[in-house]
């Protein structure tokens, strides 16, 4: 019966390292998965990251424009209102 015990034992250890075997495998599995899930966001994050810096600099050349065009509709109504007031 000693034997037949240290066989049972021996058995449980060889079943309790394949379990632990498996579970060894899928958190590689799960951990590869994550990494290149993480991958992929920080692609994403990237790529809007340069649209945000792209859209800011367009954002400050229109406003540029813009208060260009504010300058030269100003200038042009003095000219006006200094015509009809030489009138």
């Amino acid at each position: 019966t000693d034997i037949s015990q240290l066989q049972t034992e021996v058995e449980e250890a060889v079943q309790e390292c394949r379990n632990a075997e498996e579970k060894a495998k899928k958190a590689i599995t799960d951990a590869a998965m994550m990494a290149e899930e993480l991958k992929k966001e920080q692609d994403t994050s990237a790529h809007l990251e340069r649209m945000k810096k792209n859209m800011e600099q367009t954002i400050k050349d229109l406003q540029h424009r813009l208060d260009e065009a504010e300058q030269i509709a100003m200038k042009g109504g003095k000219k006006q209102v200094q015509k009809l007031e030489a009138r």
